[in-house]
């Protein structure tokens, strides 16, 4: 498959497998990206210092939320721009399931000679599903 048409490929194919997923509601742990984005946007310099009610007692999030803040500063611009709607949310995170599967492709591109292939077949396994 020439280049060009594998990079059209894997675009279109990454917004096909996450156009049905757009309209999923917020859930597990995204609670602590949205809720750190949304402190972002009251208080820039201090992300972890609200109280959060997530083991049954209300108790600040830093010991909480344990993951560094840089997607909840991405998500607090989306939010500050957008507002807070799933759809919106899901929509700005394509684009980096679209880097990890050009990423997948170059490293495919070392060692087969069908990196496309290889780019689908990471795009659709259920671990990458999920998570994206």
């Amino acid at each position: 498959m020439k280049k060009k048409k594998a990079y059209i490929f894997i675009i279109i194919s990454v917004i096909i497998t996450c156009a049905p997923f757009i309209n999923q509601a917020i859930h597990i742990d995204d609670t602590h990206f949205i809720y750190t984005a949304k402190q972002i946007n009251k208080d820039f310099f201090h992300p972890y210092s609200f109280v959060l009610n997530w083991r049954g007692v209300n108790e600040y999030a830093y010991p909480i939320v344990t993951n560094p803040p840089l997607i909840p500063y991405f998500l607090s611009l989306i939010i500050f721009l957008f507002g807070n709607s799933e759809v919106t949310l899901h929509i700005f995170f394509i684009p980096f399931s679209i880097l990890a599967s050009f990423s997948m492709y170059f490293l495919a591109k070392r060692f087969t000679k069908n990196p496309a292939f290889c780019a689908i077949l990471f795009l659709t396994s259920p671990a990458f599903m999920v998570m994206s």
